[in-house]
């Protein structure tokens, strides 16, 4: 028991040392300040950029709270409110990712921008910031001072993941039936044929010679 417990200790010391050399390997993140509370989509409360979002997407947003779609010239139920938004945020962060690709793929590598595409790509992160997630945001630091960056991670991100949806949003599904096998649902099958024999081939028997005649 004893020596057992000494190689738990012996392991539980290795593995300390180097999930701390992990830790400090890594570089530092400031954590992300957590949301402040927002109005709800669903029940009919719509911040700045929500309202943002929707504008640009091409709906209108009416002094009521009322989101029109106006391709289908009806209004937008409260409850897909808050997937729609969603979607609409990835699309904003996808196209603004593209306009920064292309014009850093221009020069190859993200520090020979020339003064002038630096600060375009600089803008474009800045007024995209809010809808980059961590990971994104990890890899766009280095175009900022620290100062910037002290401001920046002051702006909590929204909407950065395809998961604000929330369980009440989706309709409801029965639990209780088991669904139906794919097996079940395919028609049945006859049985496979046997393959056919292969005949073998024979070899020629070569023709017995005639016996000589007595004399």
């Amino acid at each position: 028991m004893t020596a057992r417990l000494a190689l738990a200790l012996s392991a539980a010391l290795v593995w300390s040392g180097t999930a701390r050399a992990a830790v400090a390997a890594s570089p530092a993140l400031p954590a992300a300040p957590a949301p402040a509370p927002q109005p709800s989509p669903q029940t009919g409360g719509l911040d700045p950029l929500a309202k943002d979002l929707l504008t640009q997407g091409g709906y209108e947003v009416r002094a009521d709270g009322t989101v029109w779609d106006k391709i289908a010239d009806a209004p937008v139920p409260a409850r897909d409110r808050t997937y729609l938004i969603s979607r609409l945020a990835s699309a904003r962060r996808m196209k603004a990712l593209l306009q920064i690709d292309n014009i850093v793929n221009r020069y190859g590598r993200h520090d020979k921008l020339s003064p002038e595409d630096l600060e375009a790509v600089r803008a474009l992160v800045r007024a995209n910031w809010v809808v980059f997630g961590d990971g994104i945001r990890r890899g766009l630091r280095s175009y900022f001072s620290l100062e910037e960056l002290d401001a920046l991670d002051k702006i909590a991100p929204r909407y950065d993941r395809m998961d604000t949806v929330t369980v009440a949003d989706l309709p409801p599904v029965s639990v209780t039936a088991d669904a139906p096998s794919v097996m079940a649902t395919l028609p049945p099958q006859a049985p496979a044929a046997a393959p056919a024999a292969t005949p073998t081939p024979v070899a020629a028997v070569p023709a017995a010679a005639p016996a000589a005649a007595a004399p």
